[in-house]
């Protein structure tokens, strides 16, 4: 059970759930082998331990350890990494020593960006950016299916709007919406 099961609220449940997909590995490990030296620390340990140099040995295996601490951090970032769609909101939670949050309401969400290039279009990963009325747009980076992602919570938001728009009756005397459960209008001060 990750972060979205255990903050949900009441009568809310998860329509849609996501990560961040593997390529995040692949800039991080050419960074942690190729430019650090991961790999040449490696056989440079093993060939120093044959030859019975055990000082350069000791040292050459610490860089390769060091050099591939960014694969391991971008390993922890992509497990601990949630995007969730529930019937009455959006959540997001990435990072695990650092634990950042986004959560919004589906009635708040003003737009949702998918980009995705020629690479996500054949590995189904791309970028996306959540807009909330009102506020500043989040980026979100390399997740898994953004497009379903984009489409449950539309298709959430339009449920969430025929709800609402059943709820909501002409007013006989002025013919303003108002709720169906109203004793007065709001608008003209009637009975109803």
């Amino acid at each position: 059970m990750g972060y979205i099961e255990e903050n949900l609220m009441k009568d809310e449940t998860v329509i849609f759930k996501t990560k961040k997909h593997w390529i995040s590995y692949i800039w991080w490990g050419l960074v942690s082998c190729v430019l650090c030296g991961g790999p040449i620390g490696i056989v440079s340990s093993a060939f120093c331990l044959i030859r019975g140099e055990f000082t350069a040995g000791i040292l050459f295996l610490l860089w390769a350890i060091v050099s591939s601490l960014p694969l391991l951090f971008c390993y922890i970032s992509i497990k601990t990494s949630e995007f969730g769609v529930t019937n009455q909101r959006v959540i997001i939670k990435t990072g695990v020593f650092r634990t950042d949050t986004y959560e919004i309401l589906i009635a708040k969400i003003e737009s949702i960006q998918v980009s995705q290039g020629i690479i996500g279009k054949w590995l189904n990963y791309g970028n996306l950016v959540i807009r909330g009325t009102g506020g500043t747009p989040s980026l979100y980076r390399e997740i898994i299916n953004p497009f379903e992602f984009r489409a449950s919570t539309q298709k959430t938001n339009q449920n969430d709007s025929k709800t609402q728009y059943t709820s909501v009756v002409k007013c006989p005397h002025c013919a303003e919406d108002i709720k169906k459960e109203a004793k007065i209008c709001k608008h003209c001060g009637r009975d109803i």
